[in-house]
């Protein structure tokens, strides 16, 4: 009787790979008018209780630097982590998830860190001295459309704000 040979298992670095493939790409916003209010309603809900005086500054701010990018591109090479969406300086970090310096949209330094979590979740975090973001980008099981979920914190905020875009991949060569 032949003995068979149990099937190989994936390494860390082939199961890395698989999912650095599934997960990069390029991905094109379709959450249309209904996630665009959606995040807007979450933005008002969560300075509601600021003071009048600043609540309309605040609100303003946070849309401001957070636009809705038309595109997300995932990528990874060299042990980092590329993300870039339209109107953002490119991310790019230590896929380990390391902290470096980071230029933000409005060109202040913050702190960046990215990486796959254990479930295939890209989570990426970026911190300034009063507060942060955290974004995490999950790719459905079939690959073609991405959750993009932002929580912004701050000591200066009553309470987080939270909001979700949907992006479908895009379609290779156009």
């Amino acid at each position: 009787m032949a003995q068979s040979t149990p099937p190989a298992q994936p390494t860390g670095s082939s199961v890395a790979a698989s999912n650095h493939e599934r997960i990069a790409g390029e991905f094109v916003y379709v959450g249309g008018e209904k996630e665009a209010a959606a995040r807007n309603a979450a933005i008002d809900d969560a300075t509601d209780d600021m003071f009048f005086a600043i609540r309309g500054t605040a609100r303003r701010r946070i849309r401001n630097s957070t636009p809705i990018a038309p595109r997300v591109r995932i990528s990874f090479g060299d042990g980092n982590i590329s993300v870039f969406a339209a109107g953002d300086p490119p991310a790019v970090s230590p896929e380990n998830g390391k902290v470096i310096n980071h230029k933000d949209r409005e060109g202040d330094m913050i702190k960046l860190s990215q990486q796959i979590t254990a479930d295939d979740r890209l989570t990426q975090t970026f911190v300034a001295d009063n507060g942060g973001q955290t974004i995490l980008y999950t790719v459905s099981p079939d690959g073609k459309t991405l959750s993009v979920s932002h929580t912004i914190r701050s000591s200066r905020l009553p309470k987080d704000v939270r909001w979700t875009l949907t992006y479908q991949r895009a379609r290779s060569g156009g």
